[in-house]
């Protein structure tokens, strides 16, 4: 009885973390996809409403954009049933002191947990050098943003588990969301 009413408490997939959804797919005899890398075609992307979502070159790449609370979906041709791994090639719009926020979406879904606690970091440079007071005590120089593309692979945010996040994927189309925080 109580281990019954554990797995059914675990079905929400909010509740459910990505160490427990990778062992349940190992033991379903899932493995992790070892094939070519799977793109996200961005021309195809869509906003929250449905509507396409502009297209724009920035620094010599071409990019979807969204707002900090925006939704972008993309529509992607699985090969094989399989565990992948998610990689991102991202870039901040503007100067701020916080990371940006996203939670992954699959066919409109939270696959675990962490995929609602994603955060990708800013990239800060030092600009100038440490300062000392007149006690003799050294200041770190104030930093600098960096705008920049970074490519990432999803982790968990909260440093908990140490290897990529992964999603179970079957062979056929799914929608990849974006969902801003």
């Amino acid at each position: 009885g109580i281990r019954a009413a554990a797995a059914e408490e675990a079905a929400d997939p909010a509740e459910t973390h990505c160490w427990t959804a990778a062992d349940a797919w190992r033991d379903e005899g899932i493995a992790a996809y070892g094939g070519e890398d799977l793109v996200l075609p961005i021309a195809a992307a869509t906003a929250a409403d449905g509507s396409t979502a502009a297209v724009q070159e920035i620094d010599g790449r071409q990019a979807v954009v969204s707002e900090a609370d925006g939704t972008l979906h993309f529509l992607v041709d699985v090969p094989q049933d399989a565990l992948y791994a998610v990689q991102i090639t991202w870039r901040a719009m503007n100067e701020r002191p916080t990371d940006v926020q996203r939670s992954l979406l699959v066919d409109g879904a939270l696959p675990y947990a962490e995929m609602g606690t994603l955060r990708f970091a800013r990239r800060f440079i030092s600009a100038g050098e440490p300062s000392t007071d007149v006690n003799g005590d050294e200041s770190a120089p104030r930093m600098e943003q960096v705008l920049c593309w970074q490519t990432v692979t999803l982790c968990d945010s909260t440093g908990y588990e140490a290897g990529p996040l992964t999603v179970r994927l079957t062979a056929g189309q799914h929608t990849i969301a974006l969902e801003g925080a």
